[in-house]
């Protein structure tokens, strides 16, 4: 068992970066022509306040750039509000989403001051930064100098719920999304679909089951799916009790989990589709149709996790197992259909797919894993995974070195000419060393180790989500 302490990454990696990737080890393909872009936390101090969360750090953006060999690293924070004001006012403003003091407040009174740390994609010739449930921010591409708090031309004031996790459809390009609006005793659930020229394409809405908490969902030609488990949120607790956002989320795990569809061509919202199991998903995989059939990838555990985020520098101390599940219903007749499950012995997240793969039938994802063993100890992702669909199983795996642990989304990086060649690229840490890197890996083959690695001249934070975007796709 690896001995994990997070301290340093955590509270010391608090640096912009600018600079060319002159330490290189093996060769970085010439095929590769693209940005790998991440986003996760990266401040947990503010002032004298020492962030609980993993989930309270300010943003910081990614750009690793490859051409021609070569690469370039550009780490920027993003300038949010939260961030203006707190540093105008030199003190902490705001409560965050595991972090509360006194006279803390939330923006307008009913919803946190996002900190715009979980997610970016590129979109109407910009990239947009998100953050949990709030509107995202615009970005340079070239320099990810913060622009705006962005709110589509006017669709939406700056208290919309706005959900971390859109999609881009690789068909269409248009942005899909959804939000939450939480009132006393019940929830509505919003959709909504972006044309490139930012006109509202789709919009629709209902209420949910409870005030549930969802995080992702998934997009397929016809539908969006929503995973509803009874996870839920208290707003008297949140806002007149004024606990944090965690402490105001509660878990029933006798009641059973329902899929919610919308009609992606008209934003129908259909009757909710029983799935006669209790679990929780934090993330999905894929999903597409199958003639009569609708196919909904998730990753599912049996309770929710983010209370495993804290007390920082502590994470992970005793997180639970983790399955890949595909869910197989018929959306005319309301009903589910079958269940394939790949259930392991280790915990996963951060699931990635091809880009072309998303909304189609598909065979492979990748994701990072951690031993669960042993309870209350500080544990972290040092696992390179990849799945198949085709038998259902996981089929290859890297663990990263004693001294290293993985951090943010793999994502895939595509190889036209030799597609059997196509990489993965993720990024790591050496606690021993103290150096951060990213490094590439054969994607059907990740046993047999790096092929390079990029080492960065400073500390890079730990991300969350990421994507590839390849100068051959124009974006």
């Amino acid at each position: 068992m690896k001995k994990i302490d997070l301290e340093k990454i955590l509270f010391n990696a608090t640096e912009e970066q600018n600079c060319d990737i002159t330490d290189v080890e093996g060769e970085i393909p010439d095929f590769i022509d693209g940005t790998y872009l991440l986003n996760g936390p990266a401040k947990f101090k503010t002032f004298d306040l020492r962030y609980n969360n993993w989930l309270d750090g300010d943003g910081m953006v990614r750009a690793m750039r490859l051409k021609n060999g070569k690469a370039k690293f550009q780490s920027r924070y993003v300038n949010t509000k939260k961030m203006q004001k707190e540093q105008e006012a030199g003190k902490p403003v705001y409560r965050t989403f595991g972090t509360n003091f006194d006279a803390s407040i939330l923006r307008r009174g009913v919803t946190m001051d996002s900190v715009t740390n979980v997610s970016v994609y590129p979109f109407a010739d910009r990239l947009l930064a998100f953050g949990e449930q709030s509107l995202p921010y615009a970005l340079n591409p070239e320099t990810l100098e913060t622009i705006e708090e962005f709110n589509f031309n006017g669709t939406f004031i700056d208290i919309n719920p706005f959900s971390a996790h859109a999609k881009l459809d690789p068909h269409s390009g248009s942005l899909c999304n959804f939000g939450i609006k939480y009132m006393t005793n019940k929830a509505k659930l919003c959709y909504y679909e972006f044309l490139p020229d930012l006109t509202l394409k789709v919009k629709g809405e209902g209420f949910l089951p409870n005030n549930n908490v969802i995080h992702d969902f998934a997009l397929s030609e016809k539908y969006a799916s929503f995973y509803i488990s009874p996870h839920s949120l208290n707003v008297r607790k949140f806002v007149p009790e004024k606990q944090t956002l965690l402490d105001s989320m509660s878990w029933s795990p006798e009641v059973e989990s329902q899929l919610i569809l919308f009609n992606r061509e008209n934003g129908e919202m259909l009757a909710p589709i029983p799935l006669k199991r209790k679990g929780y998903s934090l993330h999905i995989v894929n999903s597409f149709s199958r003639e009569e059939e609708l196919i909904i990838d998730l990753l599912e555990t049996t309770q929710p996790y983010y209370d495993e985020y804290q007390p920082l520098p502590v994470l992970f101390p005793n997180i639970k197992k983790c399955s890949s599940v595909r869910l197989i219903v018929n959306p005319t007749k309301g009903e589910l259909v079958d269940v394939v499950e790949i259930p392991q012995n280790i915990h996963f997240d951060f699931p990635t797919v091809r880009s072309e793969d998303n909304g189609i039938d598909y065979q492979h994802f990748w994701a990072i894993g951690m031993e669960t063993e042993p309870e209350g100890e500080t544990k972290f992702y040092d696992r390179l995974l990849r799945f198949s669909w085709d038998n259902s199983s996981l089929e290859d795996i890297y663990i990263a070195d004693e001294n290293e642990i993985l951090g943010g989304e793999p994502s895939f990086i595509k190889n036209s000419e030799s597609p059997e060649d196509s990489l993965v690229i993720s990024q790591i840490w050496n606690m021993q060393t103290e150096k951060s890197a990213y490094v590439l890996f054969k994607a059907y083959d990740l046993k047999s180790g790096p092929i390079a690695r990029l080492n960065l001249p400073k500390m890079d934070p730990l991300a969350f989500h990421s994507c590839f975007v390849s100068n051959e796709m124009g974006s």
